[in-house]
């Protein structure tokens, strides 16, 4: 059945050494519209250099500045080994692109791929260029970048950080309400404060505690931690998202005074909102993204999880490989592997020498079943 709904243009722009990440946006918008787009009244329409058609007597970048670029509202930009072919004006066509769209005022979400790379392949001054492009991002006003070390982070770093941009930027007056446009025109969050905002949420008292001591300023909420010590720059991006979230007036100081935080009703119900619109990009309409990014795990073999604790926990692999888990990670574990065994795609064994609670004082070995492995090898993930 048709319907109203406004279509923002998003612009993927990067050099051609991250086909396999712009495949992933062009993946997670069309899930996003398929899942969303006539609840929000809104439609993603993805668009890169491979959208535009050549006309005669310019150049290939002016052409795509002037089809794709011009016209689009929101940009997001992936590097990882390559800054991309310089142009007239700038570094590389990329870069161009990138600047120029945020000068014109319009939003644009900007990623460092940090996975390894193989010496053979690898033009140490394409490289240079895109380390040295990264150390200026403050300089150049890129607003939101963040790094990666994997597809499967990139994919939840795009989840979240997509779902936060449509939320505090593109709700459009037209098709929301009132009440719902003037919050979304006020806020316009960085990735760090949504990532703090999103720890306060699931910690047991909704707060942050703010610890000033001689290596500097750090926050924690829960077993989240943010602002190393004895890293001044991070201790700065903190400070500056709680000062962000306090000015929204999404957190403000506890009653009791002192240096803790504590979540304001339009804080809740911000976090409600992004949980509600996050893009849960599913395969074949069956199971989350997250599910099915610890679903692939599968082919490796059974997985031991172990807490005695309840806020961390360990999970073990066949391989021999071991991997600690945060209070968020291990959260987000449980929900993913719950999903999993009620879809039948996994089974679980419990050590009764501990207790079988989940989180606390337990251990869990989880082994994939017939049609678990299936799902694995028949599925894009």
């Amino acid at each position: 059945m048709p319907f109203e709904a406004q279509v923002i243009q998003v612009m993927i722009a990067s050099p051609g050494d991250v086909t396999i990440e712009r495949e992933l946006v062009r993946k997670a918008i069309e899930s996003w519209n398929s899942t969303h787009s006539r609840k929000e009244k809104t439609i993603l329409l993805p668009v890169g250099w491979e959208d535009a058609f050549a006309e005669s007597g310019d150049s290939g970048q002016d052409v795509i500045n002037s089809q794709i670029l011009n016209n689009s509202d929101l940009l997001i930009g992936i590097f990882w080994a390559k800054l991309g072919t310089p142009t007239s004006k700038h570094p590389s066509g990329t870069v161009g692109e990138i600047l120029d769209h945020i000068k014109s005022g319009k939003k644009a979400m900007i990623y460092f791929s940090d996975q390894k790379l193989s010496p053979s392949v690898l033009d140490t001054e394409q490289y240079k260029q895109v380390r040295d492009f990264k150390k200026q991002a403050d300089n150049l006003n890129l607003g939101f970048y963040r790094s990666y070390t994997s597809g499967d982070e990139f994919k939840s770093f795009l989840s979240k950080d997509l779902s936060g941009m449509i939320i505090s930027n593109f709700h459009s007056p037209e098709f929301n309400s009132s009440t719902n446009q003037n919050k979304q025109n006020k806020l316009s969050l960085s990735s760090l404060s949504i990532d703090i905002l999103t720890a306060m949420g699931e910690s047991s008292g909704g707060t942050l505690a703010r610890l000033d001591v001689n290596t500097g300023t750090r926050f924690h909420s829960g077993s989240n931690h943010f602002g190393n010590p004895g890293d001044p720059r991070s201790q700065a991006e903190a400070i500056e998202a709680v000062e962000e979230l306090v000015h929204s007036n999404l957190i403000k100081l506890g009653v009791s005074g002192g240096d803790v935080y504590v979540l304001t009703a339009e804080g809740y119900r911000l976090i409600e909102e992004i949980e509600e619109s996050s893009i849960s990009i599913e395969f074949e309409h069956d199971i989350s993204l997250d599910a099915a990014l610890l679903l692939k795990d599968a082919v490796h073999g059974p997985l031991t999880f172990s807490s005695t604790n309840g806020t961390q926990a360990v999970l073990e692999y066949q391989s021999g490989e071991v991997k600690f888990l945060s209070h968020m990670e291990m959260t987000k574990f449980l929900k993913s592997m719950d999903e999993l065994l009620i879809k039948g795609y996994y089974t679980e064994h419990v050590d009764e020498s501990m207790k079988s609670s989940k989180g606390v004082n337990c251990k869990v070995t989880y082994l994939a079943t017939h049609k678990g492995y299936d799902y694995a090898a028949n599925s894009d993930i």
